[in-house]
């Protein structure tokens, strides 16, 4: 019992913030523009912040370790090219394939996963999630944008996915805080201060946002590719990576970081991207609420077996 409640302590606050902002939408305290306006600020400000302090905190040189880091990666590629091979199987319609293989390997890493770790383990243990955030939510932009890119009838422009990626507000924010990591730069007391006190803010604010934005119509419509998402994003890969991580013998943040990444809910970001590449971002918007309602239970039941076995 004293388990189960240590893993629902970590996991149940995201889902009370969610639920909190589907109440301020009901009550119409918190409209469809507002939200969209917190997400900018989360998006573009509060969650690059938050990555630049966690990561400048943290001592890289003495906690980089490069094999989790090959080992999320090479899965994370194959789990890629499984995804796009079984949608391709089942699905022609060129706005809904790369909504769906999106969805089934790009987590909400940086938002979902760092704010569970930081729950379970203290925020002076998440060393390795934050070195992992830096490394794959780079990545994994590269892929989401690739697989959109492909499907459209032009070329593959290289050149325009590396600059997308070099703008993104959550790549400038990790590279800052390596680069204020490697070298030691310290800021004073106080804005470092401030930049806790902010940074602090990013999951609440984005998941009570995403709350007030909640809306199930059409889901039954679409029942049958979000179940695929689901049971693959939250289910299949996630059960795999934690079955190979405990048999190369990863351990305890190493092991739980390896299940938040690949065990997350889809990324919010997996919505403006689809709507941008004028997809089906109905269909994307359905499968951000659905696995993010869902990984709350998957990912506590899981958390909590891991647990149990002494292994986190």
């Amino acid at each position: 019992m004293n388990n189960f409640k240590i893993v629902f302590v970590a996991i149940a606050p995201l889902l009370i913030y969610v639920i909190i902002g589907k109440i301020c939408s009901a009550v119409n305290i918190l409209d469809k523009k507002t939200a969209s306006g917190i997400d900018r600020l989360v998006y573009n400000a509060i969650m690059p912040l938050n990555l630049f302090y966690s990561i400048a905190t943290t001592d890289i040189s003495s906690s980089f370790n490069v094999g989790i880091v090959l080992f999320c990666i090479i899965l994370l590629t194959v789990c890629v090219f499984v995804s796009d091979k079984i949608v391709h199987i089942f699905y022609k319609d060129k706005k809904v394939i790369p909504v769906m293989t999106q969805a089934m390997f790009r987590s909400n890493y940086s938002l979902f996963g760092l704010s569970v770790a930081q729950n379970f383990y203290g925020e002076s243990n998440t060393s390795t999630i934050c070195i992992l955030i830096s490394i794959l939510v780079p990545l994994l932009n590269l892929y989401s944008i690739y697989i959109f890119e492909k499907e459209r009838e032009d070329n593959v422009d290289l050149i325009h996915i590396i600059k997308r990626i070099i703008k993104n507000p959550l790549i400038i924010g990790s590279i800052i805080g390596i680069v204020f990591s490697l070298l030691r730069i310290q800021l004073p007391s106080l804005l470092m201060d401030t930049c806790k006190k902010i940074s602090n803010m990013a999951t609440p604010l984005a998941m009570i946002s995403l709350g007030s934005t909640l809306v199930f119509t059409n889901t039954i419509g679409n029942k049958k590719e979000i179940e695929k998402v689901a049971l693959f994003k939250l289910v299949v890969y996630a059960l795999i990576s934690v079955t190979l991580a405990v048999v190369i013998g990863y351990r305890n943040i190493d092991l739980l970081s390896i299940l938040l990444f690949f065990g997350s809910p889809c990324a919010v970001s997996s919505y403006s991207l689809a709507s941008e590449m004028k997809c089906d971002n109905e269909l994307a918007g359905q499968t951000i609420v659905v696995t993010t309602l869902l990984s709350t239970f998957t990912l506590m039941l899981m958390m909590f077996v891991l647990l149990n076995m002494g292994m986190i």
